[in-house]
C-alpha cells in the first residue's frame, strides 16, 4: 500500500489538506439514534450533534473538490419545522414547577437521569413534624433539633429501580 497516510485528530484539519481523487474514511462516534444508545465519544467532551453537522458539512465541501469519502454515520439532513408547533417561550415559565414540566414532557429529565421509564409522582410543600440528628464532627457530635420545619419537593420522578427529587431554581441567588 503506497501514498497513504493516516491522520489522528479533529476532521476539520484533515479537510485542508486533501485534495481531488483522494479517498477518505471518517470513523467518528456513532449519531446516537435512540436515547440509550449514547456512546458519542472517544474523547473528553463527546462529539454531539454540532459535530455531526461539521463533519456532514466537511462531507459536502469535499464532494464538490471531488474527493471521495466514506463514513460509517448516517448523513445529518436538514428538514422544516412543521409550522403547527410551538416553541416554549422561556420568559413565560415563571415558576420551578412549570419548568420541571416542562423538562419532563420534553424528555429533559429522562434523559438525565438515564431511564426512559421515569414518572413524576410526588411533588408540593408541607411542614415537618419535631425531628433531630446528630453529625459526627472532628470537634464532636453536633446535635440539630428541628421543630415544623417546611420540606418541598419540586419535582419527584419515579423509575423502576429509582427516585429522583429534583430541586429547581427560576433565578440565581447569590448566597444559595
Amino acid at each position: 500500500m503506497e501514498n497513504i497516510t493516516i491522520l489522528n485528530g479533529d476532521f476539520e484539519n484533515a479537510g485542508k489538506v486533501i485534495r481531488k481523487g483522494a479517498f477518505v474514511y471518517f470513523d467518528p462516534p456513532y449519531d446516537p439514534v435512540s436515547r440509550s444508545s449514547n456512546f458519542t465519544g472517544y474523547v473528553q467532551g463527546g462529539f454531539n450533534v454540532f459535530d455531526q453537522v461539521r463533519l456532514r458539512d466537511l462531507c459536502i465541501d469535499l464532494d464538490k473538490k471531488g474527493v471521495k469519502f466514506e463514513t460509517k454515520n448516517p448523513v445529518v439532513e436538514n428538514i422544516d419545522f412543521p409550522s403547527y408547533v410551538e416553541s416554549i417561550d422561556y420568559n413565560n415559565i415563571t415558576n420551578e414547577s412549570s419548568a420541571l414540566n416542562c423538562a419532563y414532557v420534553s424528555g429533559i429529565i429522562e434523559d438525565f437521569v438515564q431511564d426512559e421509564n421515569i414518572k413524576p409522582t410526588v411533588n408540593g410543600r408541607m411542614s415537618s413534624s419535631n425531628f433531630g440528628c446528630n453529625i459526627n464532627s472532628k470537634s464532636g457530635v453536633l446535635k440539630f433539633d428541628v421543630k415544623n420545619s417546611q420540606i418541598e419537593i419540586d419535582g419527584g420522578y419515579e423509575g423502576l429501580e429509582s427516585l429522583s427529587l429534583i430541586e429547581a431554581k427560576n433565578s440565581l441567588s447569590k448566597d444559595f
